[in-house]
């Protein structure tokens, strides 16, 4: 039940928010190799990405 509750909790959280404005302009696109990189919101995801593996393996711990 609890797995669903996730499921569920995230499912409504991904569907209620607004559309990422990642790319509007083009020419963060158009940058090449560089944007993942250096990309502001490729790094936000990336520092998001290790802080939930930080708190999984603190969790299992």
């Amino acid at each position: 039940m609890q797995k669903f509750f996730t499921a569920a909790v995230a499912f409504a959280a991904t569907t209620a928010t607004a559309p990422a404005f990642a790319h509007v302009t083009g020419v963060e696109h158009s940058a090449g190799a560089g944007h993942p990189v250096l990309g502001v919101d490729h790094l936000l995801v990336l520092l998001a990405v290790g802080a939930v593996a930080g708190i999984v393996w603190l969790r299992r711990r």
